[in-house]
């Protein structure tokens, strides 16, 4: 069981894949609820700083649900699509940096960004 990422913590002997299913299909509502608060003190075009942006992205995804690569990633990426006219240029570096991290979470079958890796998105 790796416990260096990001929300590890010992689970059931279920099955990974079976436990994941249903929570890939839900959106997390702590990514949800800092986006939805980045949007409403947000309204302009470009106003979404690179520091709201990181502080946002910290808050939505620093729980210990392990879904950092997963649902929250998917909530935090619906946003920015949504609302990329509102980020500044450094809020959209910012959430490049994530979504790459999460990407290689992903690609090693993770809905958790590796510990060490959260910390370096973070700097």
């Amino acid at each position: 069981m790796a416990t260096n990422q990001v929300g590890s913590k010992p689970t059931s002997t279920v099955s990974p894949s079976k436990e994941l299913k249903p929570l890939a299909k839900t959106p997390d509502s702590s990514a949800v609820a800092a986006m939805k608060e980045l949007g409403a003190k947000n309204k302009a075009d470009g106003s979404i700083s690179g520091a709201e942006m990181m502080d946002a992205i910290i808050k939505g995804t620093k729980d210990f649900d392990n879904a950092s690569a997963g649902s929250e990633f998917k909530a935090i990426e619906k946003f920015v699509t949504l609302n990329e006219s509102k980020l500044s240029p450094e809020a959209k570096k910012v959430y490049d940096i994530y979504a790459k991290h999460a990407h290689k979470a992903q690609g090693a079958g993770q809905t958790g960004i590796d510990f060490r890796d959260y910390q370096a998105m973070q700097r």
